[in-house]
C-alpha cells in the first residue's frame, strides 16, 4: 500500500542524498572485527544479565548493538544513550513499527539533529581521519541494523538452544539465513502498471514490505535494490553476534525463553520482546 507523503519527507531526508560508502568504510569495519573490543563490549553485557528474574532479552541485544553503533560511528559508548530519543525514532520508523506523519516527521528530525551532533561532537580518536568528515555515511552506521542485529543475535540464541553442540559461528551463520536486514523498502515507479490485481501509477511511492537472506551471500539478497546487493556493515554484524554469542553460550543451558509459537526464527518480528530467565550457575 502507498505510505504517501510520509514516506515521501524521509525520502527527502539526508537518507536519500549520502554520498557512496567508500571503501574506507569496509576496511575501519574490518579492523573493528579485528580486534577484541566486540568480545570485551559483550561480555559486559553478558555479566550484567540479572540472574534469576524475568527480563527482555531483545533489549540486551538492541543495548548492546546500539554501543557497536556508537563505536562503528566514531562516538564514545555514551553518545547513543544521551540521544536515546532522537535515535528511537529514526529506528521506529525504519523498521515500520511507526509510519505516520507525525512518525516521519520525528525521524526527519532525528537524522538531521543526529547528523548536526555528529558535525559538532568530537570523533573517537580510533575513528580514522579520513572517514570523520562523513556524517552523512556516520549517521546512517549509528541508526541502522540495530533491530536486525538484535534479532539477529536471539535467533542465534534459540538455534544454540535446539541444536547445542553446533559450533558458534555455524548457529550465526543459520540465523542469518534465517533472518534479514530489512523490513521494506521505498520505491517509486516509473511508468503505469498493475501488481497483481492492484493497480500503480507512473511515479506513484511504495512501500514494499520483503524478507531477504541476510547469509553473508550464500542467498540471494535483493532488499538493497540497484547496484551492489550487500549491506556495507555485514560483517561487522556478524562478528559483534559471534561475539555476544560466545559470551553468552556458558549461560544458554539454564536460560529458558519464554517463545510464542516461534517454529523457525524470530525474522517475522511481530513482537518486541523476547521474555527471559538465566538461573545462577552453582
Amino acid at each position: 500500500m502507498t505510505t504517501g507523503f510520509a514516506d515521501e519527507l524521509l525520502a527527502r531526508s539526508i537518507l536519500s542524498d549520502r554520498s557512496a560508502v567508500a571503501p574506507e568504510w569496509y576496511a575501519w569495519f574490518s579492523d573493528l572485527c579485528n580486534t577484541d573490543v566486540l568480545d570485551r563490549i559483550a561480555g559486559e553485557y553478558v555479566r550484567n544479565i540479572p540472574r534469576q528474574t524475568l527480563y527482555d532479552f531483545m533489549q540486551i541485544g538492541r543495548s548492546y548493538i546500539a554501543e557497536i553503533a556508537c563505536l562503528a560511528a566514531g562516538v564514545n559508548r555514551k553518545f547513543g544513550r544521551v540521544h536515546a530519543h532522537p535515535i528511537a525514532a529514526i529506528v521506529d520508523y525504519m523498521d515500520g513499527r511507526a509510519n505516520t506523519l507525525a512518525d516521519a516527521l520525528r525521524a526527519a528530525g532525528g537524522i538531521k539533529y543526529i547528523a548536526n551532533e555528529l558535525s559538532s561532537n568530537a570523533s573517537n580518536n580510533s575513528l580514522p581521519s579520513t572517514l570523520r568528515a562523513d556524517i552523512s555515511n556516520r549517521t546512517i552506521f549509528l541508526v541502522t541494523a540495530h533491530e536486525s542485529s538484535a534479532y539477529l543475535i536471539a535467533t542465534a540464541c534459540l538455534v544454540l538452544k535446539r541444536a547445542p553442540d553446533t559450533p558458534t559461528r555455524d548457529a550465526v551463520r543459520t540465523a542469518a539465513d534465517l533472518d534479514f536486514p530489512i523490513q521494506s523498502v521505498l520505491r517509486e515507479t516509473t511508468k503505469d502498471l498493475r501488481w497483481g490485481d492492484f493497480p500503480l501509477w507512473k511515479e506513484q511511492k511504495i512501500r514494499v514490505h520483503i524478507g531477504a537472506a541476510f547469509g553473508g551471500g550464500r542467498q540471494p539478497n535483493r532488499s538493497f535494490g540497484i547496484g551492489a546487493n550487500a549491506c556495507p556493515g555485514a560483517k561487522l554484524a556478524l562478528a559483534a553476534t559471534e561475539a555476544f554469542v560466545k559470551n553468552i553460550r556458558p549461560l544458554l543451558p539454564q536460560t529458558t525463553f519464554f517463545e510464542q509459537n516461534r517454529r523457525t526464527s524470530l525474522a517475522a518480528r511481530t513482537f518486541r520482546r523476547l521474555n527471559a530467565s538465566t538461573d545462577l550457575i552453582t
